[in-house]
């Protein structure tokens, strides 16, 4: 009777003892998985929080409005705040936040934002052109502006000058393309008033041997753009245009052109720029600022940032901004 009562207490001692392994086992492994479920937690709230700063980057300087927004669910969302830092710099608040049942993962990365700035001082002509010669035909043409000496005064051009498009616009042509609102060719491109030339960056592509030829009215006024012909143009119609012309191939002006900006001329020194009809060319400072600022948006960087940590979790030395 001992022995059994012996073994039965031995038995219940050994179950105890696995009993008690066992939920230490199922504890462990319950509290690594909440600590891998956090660590996963705060991994997604910091990528989301990054995903916040790309989309306020989207935004600006054109929409500067609070960005709240939810990514893959309702579990996983960013809180984005935005706000002016000074010229060109803006302050960038972004909160990302993961949903478990204890509570939510938070991380909150803080930056700052630039926008490079456009130099109109690199195109001080309303003409430029790489050409060694511009060929005038009649007199009835007008080619002045705001830095030539005074405001309706001749000349204000130069030739035989080095026409850069990577110096001017700080992008190749091959990369700026990917940036164009609208790009052309010779057949389609809008050789008529209505609807006007509205897009922002433009690039009209000419196959070669051929030539743009503009006939008809074609206007952007009062918009201001970036047109872009990568070959030949002769401009026999009317072009209302408020901001940069850039043409990589012989140019001819021989229509009632109306341009207000600047006008480039990337060719062979040996051809001739033409100049003739009732062209009227005159840089103002105002419409080429405009036009750079399509190229200004797409050239935005983060200059500083810093993961801000909320007060509980703060090291004594820490800082915040």
């Amino acid at each position: 009777m001992n022995k059994r009562a012996s073994a039965l207490i031995l038995g219940l001692l050994v179950v105890v003892a696995l009993a008690i392994l066992s939920s230490s086992v199922y504890f462990r492994a319950l509290n690594d998985n909440r600590l891998t479920e956090r660590y996963l937690a705060n991994m997604r709230a910091l990528w989301l929080a990054e995903a916040g700063i790309a989309r306020a980057i989207e935004n600006i300087p054109t929409n500067l409005s609070d960005i709240n927004e939810n990514l893959g669910g309702d579990d996983y969302a960013y809180f984005v705040e935005i706000s002016d830092a000074g010229t060109d710099l803006w302050s960038v608040a972004s909160t990302g936040s993961v949903a478990l049942p204890a509570g939510p993962i938070t991380k909150t990365i803080k930056a700052f934002v630039r926008r490079a700035k456009g130099d109109p001082g690199k195109l001080p002509n309303a003409l430029q052109t790489s050409s060694n010669n511009i060929n005038f035909n009649g007199t009835a043409w007008t080619i002045y502006g705001d830095t030539c000496g005074c405001s309706g005064c001749d000349p204000c051009w130069t030739t035989g000058v080095d026409v850069n498009f990577t110096n001017i616009f700080g992008y190749s042509r091959e990369e700026l393309k990917e940036f164009a609102d609208a790009i052309y060719n010779t057949a389609n491109f809008p050789n008529k008033k209505e609807p006007p030339l509205d897009a922002g960056i433009v690039f009209v592509e000419v196959e070669p041997g051929e030539k743009l030829m503009i006939n008809g009215n074609v206007t952007n006024s009062p918009n201001k753009s970036i047109l872009i012909v990568e070959g030949d143009a002769t401009i026999n119609g009317s072009l209302d245009l408020c901001g940069i012309v850039y043409i990589t191939g012989k140019a001819s002006f021989l229509g009632t052109e109306d341009i207000s900006g600047s006008v480039l001329v990337e060719s062979d020194p040996e051809i001739d720029t033409k100049l003739g009809g009732a062209a009227s060319i005159i840089r103002e400072q105002e419409m080429i600022e405009g036009a750079f600022e399509h190229i200004e948006n797409l050239s935005k960087s983060i200059v500083a940032w810093y993961e801000s940590r909320p007060v509980s979790s703060r090291p004594w030395w820490w800082e915040e901004e």
